[in-house]
């Protein structure tokens, strides 16, 4: 019987600054992640409704609060909801209209990508196996 590998962990990255999204993705690829890159921070909840599975979703706080709670509507809908992650630009934190019950992930994006890796990791662990 064959054995069937095991599936990439997987991240959403939802971000307007395609050189941070750019950097941050490539990191991610080269641990072994499968990242797929959202250049329009409000169309994640299009890619949220298909349900793809991803492990973490990591989405630009600078949306407006009705995209916000259609994202979470979206997260809420996955068969295995994805950890939520929201990136802290230059909004303070308490401009996000956000209610849910347990917690919600946050991190302030700087131009240390690492940063942002080592956030990831921390949520979903490394992926097992060799990348690609």
């Amino acid at each position: 019987m064959a054995r069937e590998s095991p599936r990439r962990r997987s991240i959403l990255i939802a971000h307007a600054d395609p050189a941070w999204v750019d950097r941050a993705k490539s990191s991610l690829e080269r641990l072994g992640f499968e990242v797929t890159a959202c250049p329009e921070p409000s169309w994640a909840v299009d890619l949220l409704s298909a349900d793809a599975g991803w492990d973490l979703a990591a989405i630009s706080s600078e949306i407006d609060p009705s995209a916000q709670a259609r994202i979470l509507r979206a997260v809420k809908g996955c068969r295995r909801p994805p950890r939520l992650m929201i990136l802290l630009d230059n909004l303070d934190t308490s401009s996000m209209v956000f209610r849910q019950e347990g917690d919600l992930l946050t991190h302030r994006i700087s131009a240390d990508v690492e940063d942002f890796v080592r956030a990831v990791v921390g949520q979903v662990g490394r992926p097992s196996g060799p990348p690609g």
